[in-house]
């Protein structure tokens, strides 16, 4: 019985802890148990015995605790796989949210750069057309196609081809009586050729439209210079009695192609315009 009392002696060194109305026997395992068992006098002392008792129980305990740590393990095992999945997932709608951030930026990005090109392009097709717009040659009448009589308010002293001792020659254009200041007009789109003096016309304007030449004589004041592009119904200048006159009067004069004068009367009635 030397071996069980020594057995017994390891036993409660181990576990001093272990209640006091518990058996000391009922805690050793069957293994230690049947190690307990009376050895064969083999030669063995008792010292060693009780060593190799007490080693077995170490070694027992070991295992024991070595199966809790795998017990544990395999339950953080079995945690983990699901943890790491959550994050994961977590970490996958972050990229997935921060990637869609990233397009809608790009996309906003884009429309704005494309609505800035449209607008440039729109500027440079307006620049370009204006550029290419074939501007109305002075004296061109492509600005209006209308056709004014030249003074209103008149009374007509005087026709193309009339004779008298006031002309010498016959009358060359149509005599517009009218008060000192009365307007003069254009009567269709032109270009100012001339603007000045001259000798019995007076003060005199000369304007060219490109296929017919007006003259327009014995002004008061001239409201154009030589170079300016006029319109139709612009104002030329002012009746007045200047030059060769027996009162204030406009004398016109129309010169197709610059030629020769032709009947004024007719050439504005062909135009829609009757003096």
């Amino acid at each position: 019985m030397t071996a069980i009392a020594a057995a017994v002696t390891a036993v409660a060194l181990i576990a001093p802890t272990a209640p006091t109305d518990v058996d000391p026997l009922d805690v050793i395992s069957p293994g230690l148990l049947i190690a307990a068992e009376p050895f064969e006098d083999t030669g063995t002392t008792a010292d060693d015995e009780h060593a190799m008792l007490t080693q077995r129980i170490h070694v027992e305990r070991l295992e024991s605790l070595g199966t809790s740590r795998t017990i544990r393990e395999r339950r953080l095992a079995e945690k983990h796989p699901r943890h790491r999945a959550v994050v994961e997932a977590g970490r996958q709608s972050a990229a997935d949210r921060y990637a869609a951030r990233v397009a809608r930026a790009e996309a906003a990005r884009a429309r704005r750069l494309a609505a800035e090109e449209a607008a440039r392009a729109a500027a440079r097709k307006a620049a370009e057309q204006e550029h290419a717009a074939p501007v109305p040659s002075r004296g061109s009448a492509a600005r209006s196609a209308t056709t004014v009589l030249p003074v209103s308010g008149y009374r007509l002293t005087a026709r193309f081809g009339q004779s008298g001792s006031r002309w010498a020659r016959d009358h060359t254009g149509l005599d517009f009586a009218a008060p000192t200041g009365t307007k003069v007009r254009a009567p269709q789109a032109c270009e100012v050729t001339f603007a000045g003096s001259a000798g019995a016309y007076g003060n005199k304007v000369e304007c060219d439209t490109g296929s017919v030449e007006f003259w327009f004589a014995h002004l008061s004041r001239f409201d154009v210079s030589v170079g300016d592009d006029m319109d139709t119904g612009e104002l030329i200048g002012r009746v007045g009695a200047t030059g060769n006159v027996t009162g204030p009067h406009l004398h016109f004069e129309v010169h197709p192609n610059g030629g020769g004068p032709v009947d004024p009367d007719h050439w504005l009635t062909s135009k829609g315009v009757r003096p």
